[in-house]
């Protein structure tokens, strides 16, 4: 329960959402002694798992798992099944898992983020040591990421209505725009009309003032356009 309400807390807070991820991680590395956490988000275009955020992970590791497609490997496969596992390296192939194995990592827990009963991605928590976790623990990480996959669509949500309000923004900047400049147009169609005239009469005091309303007009656009 303290568990459950300290990530209910943190997951709150106002992050963006990879440093969200991150402390979510940070937070599961000490719960459990890990070496190393990652998030992997689904990608539902692709079917593929990208690594979205990690913690403890070596460059070279994170370059290599940067990208893992659904049923490949041991990440795959579980978000492929959308359930958790918990596989010591010792107790499987030599060859499955190979880039876990050559970063000395012995134990990889799988656990899925969900949204309701929809797969968001999966977080990882990387162990250097045989460290089986029990079925009660293994329940607490998956309601924990339940929470993060909450916490996720939320910021996704929010980020939605970011969008929406610098579009709705933008069209109406662009209308004003709009009619500002075809005002300005309208005013200087007029004033062409009345310098044709005055050119015509060679009334040079109304052409003098004519070429100061255009240039005025023209300028007052230009500052429009710009701000």
């Amino acid at each position: 329960l303290g568990a459950l309400y300290e990530v209910a807390r943190l997951l709150n807070e106002p992050a963006m959402t990879e440093e969200l991820c991150r402390s979510f991680l940070r937070r599961m590395m000490v719960l459990h002694g890990a070496a190393g956490g990652a998030v992997r988000l689904l990608d539902s275009g692709t079917r593929s798992l990208h690594l979205y955020a990690h913690e403890g992970l070596s460059a070279g590791f994170a370059s290599e798992e940067r990208c893992v497609d659904m049923g490949e490997c041991l990440c795959g496969v579980a978000a492929q099944a959308n359930r958790s596992a918990v596989d010591v390296l010792d107790d499987i192939a030599p060859d499955v898992a190979v880039d876990c194995r050559q970063a000395g990592y012995r134990t990889v827990g799988i656990f899925p983020i969900r949204l309701k009963r929809e797969l968001l991605g999966i977080f990882n928590l990387y162990f250097t040591t045989p460290h089986p976790i029990s079925r009660e623990d293994r329940q607490l990480l998956e309601a924990l990421g339940q929470n993060l996959g909450v916490a996720i669509e939320n910021q996704r949500l929010a980020s939605r209505d970011r969008e929406l309000a610098v579009y709705e923004e933008r069209s109406l900047l662009a209308r004003e725009l709009h009619d500002s400049i075809a005002q300005a147009l309208a005013f200087l169609n007029i004033q062409v009309q009345m310098l044709e005239d005055s050119l015509a009469r060679d009334a040079r005091g109304e052409i003098t003032e004519v070429l100061g309303n255009i240039r005025e007009g023209v300028q007052e656009s230009y500052d429009d356009v710009r701000e």
